[in-house]
């Protein structure tokens, strides 16, 4: 598979190059897998609900611990960054609330998980990484 990550049976798996080099965030990605995977697994409308809550207050929180490390650093983006991460919290709800409508679409609930983890921690994150790593 390209590098924009490797989903097997819609299942993501984390790979070590996904790694920013802050132990911190690492992890918090490393859980994020987890909960999109419980995400993409779940299979009726009341299981991916749970799911999506669960995963909309674990990246809340990510978020915020994120933030704040780029605050501590000055890095030159963060208000991008910021800006990016609550486009997806706010992606989140709206798929959320999309399940109460007859047009919920699980495909869409899976691409959107594999675009936000992966391309989100591929190009948004790793450059953060980057530059914690020059300070």
């Amino acid at each position: 598979m390209d590098n924009i990550g490797e989903i097997l049976m819609n299942k993501f798996i984390w790979q070590d190059s996904y790694n920013i080099g802050n132990s911190t965030i690492d992890s918090q990605h490393k859980y994020l897998f987890k909960l999109a995977n419980k995400v993409v697994a779940a299979t009726s409308k009341d299981q991916i609900s749970e799911c999506l809550i669960l995963l909309y207050k674990y990246t809340r929180e990510h978020f915020q611990a994120e933030e704040a490390v780029m605050k501590v650093h000055g890095y030159p983006e963060y208000d991008t960054h910021v800006y990016l991460h609550n486009k997806m919290l706010d992606k989140l709800i709206k798929i959320s609330d999309s399940l109460n409508t007859p047009h919920w679409d699980k495909a869409m609930i899976d691409v959107f998980m594999q675009e936000w983890l992966l391309v989100h921690i591929l190009e948004k994150d790793m450059p953060l990484g980057a530059y914690i790593g020059t300070k």
